[in-house]
C-alpha cells in the first residue's frame, strides 16, 4: 500500500464523517420541508371545514324555528340556506376525496369518514323537518353532531402539527370555531323558547350552559391567538347587534323571575344573533386567511433554509476536496523523490542529488538521508570485511550444529539398544540365576547334610547377591514392559489418602534408621483416584524411599497433597537433603542415572525407580516432575487423574481391539486425549495438538473402516458417520480458532475429547469380536494401505513425468531385492531357502546397512528385508534413510529380538513385520504379495 493511498484513507475518514453528518442535516432539512408541505395540506383543509361549519350552523338555526312555529317561520327562506349549505357540502366532500388522511394519522382518517357518514344522512333529515316529523331538539341534536365532528378535524389538525406557530395558530382557530358554534346553539335554543314565549327548565339550563362555554372559548382563543388577531377580534365584535344580543340574553337570564321573555319575536332574535354570529365569521376568516399565510411563510423559510444548507455542504465538501489535494502533494512529491534515492543507493550508486526545500519533517528526513549515504558509502568496505567475517563463523557453527546433532542422534540410538539389551539379557539372565538361588536355599537349609560354618557363610553371600542381582533384573524387566505398554494395568477406585499412609507407614522404620522424620499433610485432603492401586503405590514408595536415600542425617520428608484445576491429585515428597546439581537435571528421569553428590553417603538402588514413576504415570494418564537445589533438598511430584475426571482415557487391555496395528494407533490417540485435558492456552500447544489430531484422523479412519469392512461389520455406516462427525467438530474448531484466536479454544478442545473423543473410543470395542477368524485377511489389508501409503507420492510422480508411457506393468521382469541381516548364519538360510526363486527375483545379501544403501545406489530395488538389531547401522536408522531417499522401495522387517508393537514405536506402523524363525512359505508369500500390490498401485496411480 503506497504513501497516498494511506494518506487518502487516514484523510478519508474526518472526510467521511463530516459528509455523514452533511448528509444528516440535509437529511433533517429535507425532513422539515417535507413536514411543511404536509402542514400547508393541513391548513388548506381547514377553511374549507370552517366554511361548511358556518352554513350548516345557519341552517340548524333556521331549521329549528321552522318547527318550532309549525312550519310558519322561515318558510321562504329555508330553502336558500339549504341551498348555500349543499354548495359547501359539495366542495367539502370534493376536498375529502383529494385529501391523503392515511398520511396524517388514522384518528384524522376515522374523524373524516365519520362526518362523510353524517351528511350523507343529510337529506333525510330535511324531510323529516318538511313535514315537520322532527322535533326541535332532534333536528338540533343531528346539526350539532355533524357540527362536532367537523370541529373535531380542525382540533385534531392542532395535534397533528410539529409546528409551535402552527399548532398555535390551529388553536386559536379552533377557539374561535368552537365559540361561533357554541353561538349558534344559543341562536337555536333562543329561537325556541322566544316561539313558545317561554323557556323550558331544560332548554333555560343549555342556553345559560352555552353562554358559559362561549366564555371559555373566549379565554382559550385569547390564549393562543396574536396580540392582532385579538386586537381584530375587539374592534369586530363591538356595537348595537352585540349589545342587543347582551340585551335579549339578560332577559331570558332574567325570565325565570320576571316569568316573560319581553314578547321577543323569535325572528327577531334570529336575524339580531345572526348579525353577531356573522361577526364571529370575519374574525374566523381573518385568522384562517393568517393561517394560511403562515404555513406558506414557514414553507418559504424552510426551503430556504434547505438550499442554504445544500450550497455550503456542497462548497464544503469541494474545499475539503481541493485541501485534500493539496496536502497530498505536498507530502507525496518529496517522499517519491526520497524513494527514487533510495532505489538508487540500494543498487550501490550513492552519489545522490536530493533537493531539500521544505524545512519540516520530510526536508530534515532528506537531509539525514543524504547525511546516511554518505556514511553508507564510507563504511561500506568495513561491511563487507565484517560480513566476511560472520560467513566464515556461521559455517563452522554450522559444522558444530550438524557434528551435534549427529552425535545426538547416536546417542539415542545407543539408548534405544541400551533398552533392547537390558531387557533381552535381563530374561536370558533370570532363568539361571532362579535356578543358583533354588540350589543355594536347597543347601542352606538341608538338615541331613548341614554346611559348615564356612560353607553357610559362602551360600548367604550367594543368596544376598543373587536376590539383589534378581531385585535388579526384575525392575529392568518391568521397566522394558511399561516401555513396550505390555504392563497390565487394573483400574480401580481408590483412596490416595489411605494408599499414602499405609506406604508412610511401612517406610517409617526404614526412614527411623536415619533418624528421618516423614510429616504426612495428605490426610486433610480428601482425593478418590480412578487408577491402578498397586501402581499408584510403587510410584508412591519410590518417591518416599528416594527421599529416605538422599536426605541428611536427622532430615526431614514433607508429603503433600492437593487437587488442581483441572481435575488432578498433586502429591508432592519433599526431603531436607543433599539436592541436585542444575547440570544433571535433564537427566534425572532417565533409567540408571544415579548422581552421588556426597562420597559419604552410601545409597543403594538401581537407578530404575525413577524411570518406572515417569513410565507407569505416563500410562495412568498423569504426569511428573521435581525441583531441586544442591545441599537444599528436592520435591518430586506426581499427578494423577481424580475419579470425577471425565477428559482422561486410561488405555487399559478392556480397550483393545486385538489388531496390533488399530491398538496402537489408539494408545497413541489416548495419550493426545491426555495431553488436551492439560492442554495449556498458549498457540504453539494447541496448534500441536490440532496437527496431531489431523494426522491421526487422516491414517486412521481409512484404516479403521477398510478392517470393518473385511470383518463384514453391521453397523460400518454408522461408524463411518461417527467419523466424518469427528471431523466435522474438529474442523469447527480449526475455523474458530483461525477466525479468531482466544483462550475459549482450549476448553472447546477439552469438550471435543470429553464429548466426542473419549466415547468413540469405547465405540471402537463394538467391532472388536467379528475380527476373530479374519487375522489373515486383516493382515492382507493392512500391508495393502500401508505400502499404498509408502507409494503413492513415488507413484504420482512418476505418472506425472510419463503419463501415458506406460499402460501395463512388465509382469515379466525380475524383481530386485535386498536382505540385510549381521549374522552369517541367517543370510546362508535365507539363500538356501529361497534358491528356487531365482526365475523371479534377483536377490542380493549384504551384512551391513552402510553395504546396502550402497548397492541401492547402483540399481532400484523393490523390497529390502532387514534386521532390527545390527551393529554399525541400526533397522531403525537404516529403514528410515531408504524411506527417505527410496520412497517407493517397499521395507519389511524380519526381526526375532523386536515384537511388532516395538518396531511400530520405533520406525512407524508402516513397514511389514515378520518374526524370526519365519517359514520360507510365509516368506515367500509375503513378498509375492508385496510385489503384487506394488504393480496394482501402478496401475492405478496411472
Amino acid at each position: 500500500m503506497n504513501i497516498s493511498l494511506r494518506i487518502t484513507m487516514a484523510l478519508i475518514i474526518p472526510v467521511i464523517g463530516s459528509l455523514l453528518f452533511s448528509g444528516v442535516l440535509l437529511f433533517q432539512r429535507m425532513q422539515v420541508v417535507s413536514e411543511v408541505n404536509q402542514l400547508q395540506k393541513l391548513t388548506s383543509l381547514v377553511p374549507v371545514v370552517s366554511a361548511m361549519v358556518h352554513e350548516l350552523q345557519k341552517e340548524r338555526g333556521m331549521s329549528a324555528v321552522y318547527i318550532g312555529s309549525n312550519g310558519l317561520s322561515f318558510a321562504d327562506r329555508l330553502p336558500w340556506q339549504r341551498h348555500l349549505t349543499e354548495e359547501k357540502k359539495k366542495a367539502l366532500l370534493a376536498v375529502f376525496d383529494r385529501f391523503d388522511a392515511e398520511a396524517f394519522s388514522i384518528s384524522l382518517q376515522g374523524k373524516i369518514k365519520k362526518t362523510q357518514t353524517k351528511l350523507l344522512l343529510l337529506d333525510g333529515e330535511r324531510k323529516d323537518v318538511d313535514i315537520l316529523k322532527s322535533s326541535v331538539s332532534k333536528i338540533a341534536n343531528y346539526f350539532t353532531i355533524t357540527i362536532a365532528n367537523l370541529l373535531s378535524i380542525v382540533d385534531e389538525s392542532a395535534t397533528l402539527s410539529t409546528h409551535a406557530e402552527i399548532t398555535n395558530a390551529i388553536d386559536a382557530y379552533s377557539s374561535i370555531l368552537q365559540l361561533k358554534e357554541r353561538a349558534g346553539q344559543e341562536r337555536a335554543m333562543g329561537s325556541g323558547g322566544f316561539s313558545r314565549h317561554l323557556f323550558r327548565p331544560e332548554i333555560y339550563k343549555r342556553f345559560v350552559e352555552l353562554i358559559a362555554e362561549q366564555k371559555v372559548f373566549l379565554d382559550s382563543f385569547n390564549t393562543h391567538a396574536t396580540l392582532e388577531q385579538k386586537t381584530f377580534f375587539a374592534q369586530t365584535m363591538v356595537g348595537a347587534t352585540v349589545d342587543e344580543v347582551e340585551r335579549m340574553r339578560k332577559i331570558v337570564i332574567d325570565s325565570p323571575i320576571t316569568g316573560t321573555t319581553g314578547n321577543i319575536v323569535n325572528s327577531y332574535w334570529f336575524d339580531t344573533i345572526s348579525v353577531k354570529i356573522n361577526l364571529l365569521r370575519d374574525v374566523e376568516n381573518r385568522l384562517a386567511d393568517d393561517l394560511v399565510v403562515q404555513a406558506n411563510q414557514i414553507k418559504k423559510k424552510a426551503w430556504n433554509v434547505f438550499i442554504i444548507t445544500l450550497g455550503v455542504v456542497v462548497a464544503g465538501f469541494f474545499l475539503t476536496a481541493v485541501m485534500l489535494f493539496l496536502i497530498m502533494r505536498s507530502i507525496t512529491r518529496p517522499l517519491n523523490h526520497i524513494t527514487r534515492a533510495t532505489q538508487q543507493v540500494a543498487n550501490g550508486d550513492y552519489e545522490v542529488d536530493l533537493p531539500c526545500h521544505t524545512s519540516d519533517e520530510i526536508g530534515v528526513l532528506a537531509s539525514n538521508f543524504m547525511k546516511m549515504s554518505f556514511t553508507i558509502q564510507e563504511k561500506e568496505g568495513h561491511l563487507e570485511k565484517a560480513v566476511a567475517d560472520l560467513t566464515a563463523s556461521y559455517s563452522h557453527e554450522k559444522v558444530l550444529k550438524n557434528k551435534i546433532e549427529e552425535s545426538i542422534n547416536k546417542i539415542e540410538a545407543a539408548s534405544r539398544a541400551k533398552s533392547e539389551f537390558l531387557a533381552s539379557m535381563s530374561h536370558e539372565l533370570r532363568t539361571p540365576l532362579n535356578a543358583v538361588l533354588g540350589f543355594a536355599q536347597m543347601m542352606q537349609y538341608r538338615k541331613d547334610e548341614p554346611l559348615m560354618p564356612g560353607q553357610k557363610e559362602s551360600v548367604d553371600i550367594i543368596l544376598t547377591a543373587g536376590a539383589s542381582l534378581l531385585n535388579l533384573i526384575n525392575e529392568v524387566l518391568d521397566l522394558a514392559k511399561i516401555e513396550a505398554d505390555r504392563t497390565t494395568i487394573n483400574l480401580d477406585t481408590v483412596d490416595a489418602v489411605k494408599i499414602v499412609s499405609d506406604c508412610v507407614l511401612m517406610l517409617t522404620p526404614l526412614a527411623q534408621k536415619r533418624h528421618i522424620k516423614i510429616k504426612n499433610m495428605v490426610s486433610s485432603a480428601s482425593a478418590m483416584l480412578n487408577t491402578d492401586p498397586n501402581r499408584f503405590k510403587q510410584m508412591v514408595i519410590n518417591y518416599i524411599t528416594n527421599a529416605i536415600k538422599y536426605n541428611k542425617e536427622g532430615g526431614l520428608i514433607t508429603i503433600e497433597g492437593s487437587i488442581t484445576d483441572h481435575g488432578f491429585l498433586h502429591l508432592s515428597v519433599t526431603d531436607t537433603g543433599i539436592g541436585i546439581a542444575e547440570k544433571n537435571h535433564p537427566n534425572v528421569f532417565e533409567i540408571f542415572h544415579r548422581f552421588q553428590i556426597n562420597p559419604h553417603i552410601s545409597v543403594e538402588g538401581t537407578g530404575v525407580g525413577l524411570s518406572v514413576v515417569k513410565l507407569l504415570a505416563a500410562r495412568l494418564a498423569g504426569n511428573v516432575g521435581f525441583e531441586s537445589k544442591l545441599d537444599q533438598g528436592s520435591t518430586f511430584w506426581l499427578e494423577l487423574p481424580l475419579l470425577s475426571n471425565k477428559n482422561v482415557l486410561i488405555w487399559t487391555d478392556d480397550l483393545r481391539v486385538g489388531i496390533d496395528q488399530i491398538d496402537f494407533d489408539h494408545q497413541c490417540f489416548v495419550k493426545q486425549i491426555n495431553k488436551i485435558s492439560v492442554m495449556s492456552q498458549n498457540d504453539e500447544d494447541i496448534n500441536a495438538a490440532i496437527d496431531e489430531l489431523l494426522k491421526y484422523f487422516a491414517h486412521h479412519f481409512g484404516k479403521e473402516e477398510a478392517v470393518m469392512r473385511v470383518c463384514d461389520y453391521p453397523d460400518l455406516e454408522l461408524h463411518s458417520e461417527l467419523h466424518k462427525n469427528l471431523t466435522t467438530a474438529l474442523n469447527n474448531i480449526i475455523q474458530k480458532w483461525s477466525d479468531q484466536p482466544s483462550g475459549e479454544i482450549t476448553a472447546a478442545m477439552r469438550d471435543f475429547a470429553r464429548e466426542l473423543l473419549i466415547p468413540h473410543m469405547h465405540e471402537d470395542q463394538k467391532y472388536a469380536k467379528f475380527t476373530v477368524g479374519k487375522e489373515r485377511q486383516i493382515l492382507d489389508v493392512m500391508v495393502d494401505i500401508d505400502n499404498v501409503r509408502n507409494h503413492t507420492a513415488e507413484k504420482m510422480s512418476v505418472n506425472r513425468e510419463s503419463k501415458n508411457a506406460i499402460t501395463q506393468p512388465d509382469l515379466k521382469k525380475l524383481k530386485n531385492i535386498i536382505f540385510v541381516d549381521d549374522e552369517q548364519h541367517v543370510l546362508d538360510g535365507l539363500k538356501r531357502s529361497l534358491r528356487g526363486m531365482s526365475d523371479e527375483w534377483n536377490m542380493d545379501f549384504v551384512s551391513e546397512g552402510e553395504e546396502a544403501l550402497g548397492l541401492m545406489e547402483t540399481k532400484p530395488y523393490d523390497i529390502i528385508v532387514s534386521d532390527m538389531q545390527m551393529p554399525t547401522m541400526s533397522g531403525e536408522e537404516l529403514l528410515g534413510k531408504v524411506e527417505q531417499q527410496y520412497p517407493s522401495t517397499a521395507r519389511v522387517v524380519l526381526s526375532g529380538h523386536v515384537d511388532q508393537d516395538t518396531t511400530y514405536r520405533l520406525v512407524g506402523s508402516s513397514h511389514l513385520f515378520l518374526s524370526k524363525p519365519c517359514s520360507t512359505e510365509l516368506l515367500i508369500d509375503t513378498m509375492r504379495k508385496s510385489i503384487s500390490l506394488s504393480n496394482t498401485q501402478g496401475l492405478t496411480s496411472n
